[in-house]
């Protein structure tokens, strides 16, 4: 591993772009959290480095990303989404009315 460091450090610092560009796009209700939190990791890291000339212009871009992701409408689910939910709640539905009788 220590071989292919630059390599992965590389390849580190590609995905963490790429993901940020995906987080431009809308994103739905459940991967928003999930955005929330990478950014805010990736913005506490950014703040602990010692270079805070360097980092400024970063930060600043991590800053403008994280309050878009806050404060965008949620994307619209999937229609397999939507029905993976709806039967998920019939699921619940019946098991509440089965749960009585296992339990016994």
């Amino acid at each position: 591993l220590l071989d292919q460091k630059d390599e992965l450090l590389s390849a580190q610092t590609q995905l963490r772009r790429q993901m940020g560009a995906l987080l431009e796009e809308p994103l739905t209700r459940r991967e928003r959290p999930k955005a929330e939190e990478f950014l805010e990791a990736q913005l506490q890291k950014l703040l602990s480095q010692a270079s805070k000339e360097r980092t400024a212009s970063a930060v600043g871009r991590v800053q403008d990303l994280l309050s878009k992701v806050k404060t965008s409408p949620a994307a619209v689910e999937t229609k397999e989404v939507r029905d993976i939910e709806e039967q998920l709640k019939q699921a619940n539905v019946q098991w509440k009315e089965l749960e009585p009788i296992y339990v016994k």
